[in-house]
């Protein structure tokens, strides 16, 4: 080969090797200074593989993942031994952060009860249940039909809403709604719904499931409004009868705690009131009988009823809610046997 063409080449070659290291060079340095500054590091405790919901925490579901400590969420835990023995209220996938919020003590059900509610277990069948289809961590409302006495000593028969929103937390035993994601809609759907309430309302929920008869609404997913204290309906105002007693529609619009104190022969202001008003509008109609040397009355709403009352006991409730209240005069008629 040439000596001449040797010597252009070997030169060229060097050239383009020193090219190519600066360029190399520049580009590193232009990437490095481009790249985020991550400042220090730190250790937290997550997730070493998918928890379900109400599990126990071992040494063998976390681990310690090293992140920038500027990324780390707010309540983190940096020691494994802080959450070993713990439950976990949420279900948590893989490498992800376990929060203080997220575990608590106690184990299953019990560990994921917030502080201030209550567990309480309702008996359902399909009917009442929205036909078998509800799954843990759904809402619902709570309906009740209850009978009562009103004021002319008649049954009347009222629907209402009871409480509103109310997370379902278990069916039947089983709290995890994603072991119930296979479950066929042919299975035969739990016998009890355990709902998760406030204190408070625990008392009005037992009340009703054992004065009357209760029925799950299930709500939307995209719905947390809580409506207004509902009326609630009567049976003879949604058939729309005529002469509807003025002491039943008061009563529907009064709050469920107000008709759970009528129930149960308690007091309420508008009870009071209903009462009294129905009394001066009402005038019995009184059958005296006379057997022999004995007398009895028997009395009815009006003469065109067979509908028996008390206007005695009704006076007396009537004096209760106005001392100045009178018994409404009553028609009186002799049967002589």
């Amino acid at each position: 080969m040439n000596k001449h063409a040797v010597i252009p080449l070997a030169i060229g070659l060097l050239v383009g090797i020193f090219a190519l290291k600066l360029g190399y060079d520049y580009l590193s340095k232009m990437k490095s200074q481009a790249g985020p500054n991550l400042g220090p590091m730190i250790q937290v405790v997550v997730a070493g593989k998918n928890i379900p919901l109400g599990t126990k925490l071992t040494d063998k579901d976390v681990v310690l993942m090293t992140i920038p400590k500027k990324m780390a969420p707010e309540g983190t835990y940096t020691d494994l031994n802080d959450v070993v023995g713990q439950s976990i209220r949420v279900s948590l996938s893989a490498k992800l952060p376990i929060l203080k919020d997220m575990i608590g003590p106690g184990e299953g059900l019990e560990g994921i009860i917030p502080a201030g509610y209550r567990a309480v277990s309702v008996k359902v069948d399909e009917f009442t249940s929205v036909a078998g289809l509800l799954r843990p961590g759904v809402k619902v409302d709570v309906l009740g039909t209850f009978n009562f006495r009103g004021a002319n000593g008649g049954t009347e028969t009222i629907s209402k809403v009871v409480l509103q929103n109310v997370e379902v937390r278990a069916v039947g035993q089983e709290f995890r709604s994603e072991n119930m994601e296979n479950v066929s809609a042919k299975v035969t759907p739990s016998r009890s719904v355990t709902l998760l309430v406030k204190s408070e309302d625990a008392e009005s929920l037992q009340l009703a499931a054992s004065s009357g008869t209760i029925r799950l609404a299930l709500r939307s997913a995209t719905e947390n409004e809580i409506a207004a204290d509902t009326k609630g309906i009567t049976l003879s105002q949604l058939l729309r009868v005529d002469g509807v007693d003025e002491t039943l529609s008061s009563k529907s619009n009064s709050s469920f705690k107000d008709l759970l104190s009528l129930m149960s022969g308690g007091k309420s202001p508008a009870a009071d009131e209903a009462v009294k008003k129905s009394v001066q509008k009402d005038k019995p109609f009184a059958v005296e009988i006379i057997k022999g040397s004995t007398t009895e009355c028997i009395y009815f709403a009006s003469a065109n009823s067979d509908l028996r009352v008390n206007p005695h006991a009704k006076s007396e409730e009537t004096l209760k809610a106005d001392k100045s209240a009178q018994a409404a005069p009553m028609d009186l008629v002799t049967v002589s046997e």
